[in-house]
C-alpha cells in the first residue's frame, strides 16, 4: 500500500561496514544530497557506496533513489532513505564499507 514499508523477517539482512557522515566533524560533506535535498530537512538518510553517481555507487547492488533500509545497531533499528552516493572507504571492524549514515540518523541509533 501507499506509504508503507515492507521489512524482511528478523534476521534476513546482511552485516556491512557503515560510517557517519555530515555534521560538526564532517563539514566537507555539506547538507544537501547529491539529490539537491536536504538532509538536514531529511535526517532520515543513507548514502550508498562505491561511485561518483547514483548509477555507479552500487555497493549495496545498486539501490534506487529513496529506497528504505532497515539500520540495526545494536539492539536499535531505523528506517533510513537513499538520498545520496559517495565513494566509500575502507573496511570498517572487517566487513565492507557500503554505506554512509547521516550523523543525525547515526546519533539516534
Amino acid at each position: 500500500g501507499s506509504g508503507q514499508i515492507t521489512l524482511g523477517p528478523a534476521g534476513t539482512g546482511q552485516r556491512v561496514g557503515a560510517t557517519e557522515y555530515g555534521g560538526p566533524g564532517d563539514p566537507s560533506s555539506g547538507t544537501v544530497g547529491a539529490s539537491g535535498q536536504s538532509l538536514l530537512a531529511h535526517p532520515d538518510s543513507f548514502a550508498e557506496l562505491g561511485g561518483t553517481s547514483f548509477q555507479t555507487a552500487t555497493a549495496m547492488g545498486g539501490l534506487a533513489y529513496m529506497t528504505p533500509l532497515r539500520v540495526t545497531w545494536g539492539t536499535r533499528s531505523a528506517i533510513a532513505y537513499k538520498r545520496d552516493f559517495g565513494l566509500g572507504g575502507g573496511p570498517v571492524a572487517g566487513l565492507p564499507r557500503v554505506i554512509d549514515l547521516w550523523w543525525q540518523f547515526a546519533g539516534a541509533l
